[in-house]
């Protein structure tokens, strides 16, 4: 049997948590009785707190982002270009 549960929230709790009404959503279980709404594809837990390599990184970056060179001013110690 494959029910559902129908949850109300309240639009003030909706916006203090910093989404927007009608935003699509998703209910993810986070260890034993615990449930957390976020947004699709959203990191939680302890994928957020794992520390990322460059690759990982760069593949996170999306097609037709701008990208480019900075100037960040003169040097400021022992750094060469």
């Amino acid at each position: 049997m494959n029910s559902k549960l129908v949850v109300g929230i309240p639009e003030e709790l909706v916006a203090q948590a910093g989404f927007e009404v009608g935003e699509p959503l998703e209910w993810v279980v986070e260890g034993r009785r615990r449930i957390t709404l976020r947004r699709p594809g959203a990191l939680t837990g302890d994928q957020a707190r794992k520390p990322r390599n460059l690759d990982e990184i760069v593949d996170g970056i999306p097609d037709g982002a701008v990208t480019g060179e900075y100037d960040w001013g003169p040097q400021q110690g022992v750094e060469f270009w």
